[in-house]
């Protein structure tokens, strides 16, 4: 894999650092891994104000639990997966350079030197974590991200007219955009089919939803989660859907107060 193209140019680029003072440069390195999402970060009970449940048709077989929470609005651990997932490892300099803005933006020599003795135990035990992690869970739809951010924004997507003969709302699927983060590093998503419809059985729910989409109101965020298949030219991370949560609103939550209608497993 092209790793060492990958990191040449992030660093000819200078985006492995946020800028030039300190505040920015601790935004864009965090000083540890991303936790693991438990059980009960990533199955939160539906609020009494929600009227309807849809069925939960969950068919995965790896445990929800073992999928990594990741932070939206930091796309640095896609990097961390395009890294440590490819054939061959970039040298010291060069992984100090990518993932420590302080040691990239240190110009004197002896400083730079000393840095090393504190930046590279965080580098080194977040490349370990991340190599050995390949579920990861990712927000989708509206995403409380700041202009500048490392952010990752995994958007929400079309949401098309019901369909009486599946009784679901067809979806467009995930795959249909390429998602990167500032440093260049881009997340393909392959969508199987049972994740292109949002079946929705209860006739009187069904009216609610398609009320609102016809009206343009309806929104739908949640978490995807990803298997990570294959690390492609160094930058392009390729993963699968394999489980999504669905929460339903209707009209964008923060917008004239945005009610959740439901949720909903695939």
């Amino acid at each position: 894999m092209k790793v060492r193209n990958l990191v040449v140019t992030l660093s000819l680029m200078g985006l492995a650092a946020c800028g030039k003072n300190d505040d920015s440069a601790k935004a864009t390195a965090p000083a540890s891994p991303p936790k693991v999402a438990t059980a009960a970060e990533t199955a939160a009970p539906v609020p009494n104000a929600v009227a309807h449940q849809l069925p939960n048709s969950q068919s995965e077989n790896t445990p929800l639990a073992s999928y990594e929470q990741v932070d939206r609005t930091d796309g640095t651990w896609l990097t961390y997966v395009a890294i440590t997932h490819a054939t061959g490892q970039p040298a010291q300099e060069e992984l100090l350079n990518l993932f420590s803005p302080q040691y990239y933006n240190e110009h004197d020599a002896f400083k730079k030197h000393d840095l090393i003795a504190t930046e590279w135990p965080r580098i080194q035990t977040n490349m370990q974590h991340y190599a050995a992690q390949k579920y990861y869970s990712v927000p989708f739809g509206a995403s409380p991200t700041t202009n500048g951010s490392n952010a990752l924004n995994v958007a929400t997507f079309a949401i098309k007219p019901y369909d009486f003969d599946t009784k679901s709302f067809p979806l467009t699927p995930f795959g249909q955009t390429v998602y990167g983060n500032r440093q260049g590093v881009q997340l393909y998503i392959s969508t199987p089919d049972a994740f292109t419809h949002l079946k929705v059985g209860d006739e009187a729910l069904a009216r609610q939803m398609e009320q609102a989409r016809s009206n343009i109101s309806l929104f739908i965020g949640g978490t995807v989660y990803l298997r990570v298949d294959d690390i492609q030219n160094g930058n392009q991370v390729h993963a699968t859907v394999e489980h999504v949560h669905y929460d339903i609103y209707d009209r964008m939550p923060g917008i004239g107060g945005g009610k959740k209608i439901a949720e909903s497993d695939t």
